[in-house]
């Protein structure tokens, strides 16, 4: 299940980052998938990227997120390393392995209960960065705007 910019805007104004319409709408915004299995996570990420200008997507597994690659793959991927059924290691590895997404930068969300070595096989995998929860949007923002200028 997949939820698009549909309904950013109320919820961007809720949390009271709202900045209007972006005057720039005529340029392609940037395309993010977030993949992850905690639902206020991917609600706080998503209405974050989206005030910054980001066309976010959000699934809540890496069966899901695949497909939606598949379908229209965008140009950042945020997952987390910890999610039911694939784990994030092997979604980042099989991304990575395939010719037409192995471009796609990757950041992959890590926790406390991340281990080094999980970190490391992420990075071996192919991730381009890491971020460990909790979320400082700030920090999260500037390595997202990072990922996508490189």
């Amino acid at each position: 299940m997949s939820k698009t910019d549909s309904s950013v805007e109320e919820d961007t104004k809720r949390f009271g980052c709202w900045k209007g319409p972006n005057k720039n709408s005529v340029a392609k915004k940037p395309r993010i998938l977030v993949v992850g299995d905690l639902p206020s996570n991917l609600k706080l990420i998503r209405v974050l990227l989206s005030s910054e200008g980001y066309s976010v997507s959000t699934t809540v597994d890496a069966e899901d997120a695949l497909l939606a690659v598949m379908d229209e793959p965008p140009e950042l991927i945020v997952t987390y390393l910890h999610m039911p059924g694939m784990e994030g290691v092997a979604f980042i590895r099989g991304l990575k392995l395939n010719k037409s997404t192995s471009h796609i930068p990757i950041l992959a969300v890590t926790s406390s209960d991340t281990t080094a070595e999980e970190t490391k096989l992420a990075k071996l995998a192919g991730c381009d960065s890491t971020y460990m929860r909790p979320i400082n949007t700030r920090t999260l923002k500037n390595i997202i705007a990072k990922l996508l200028n490189k």
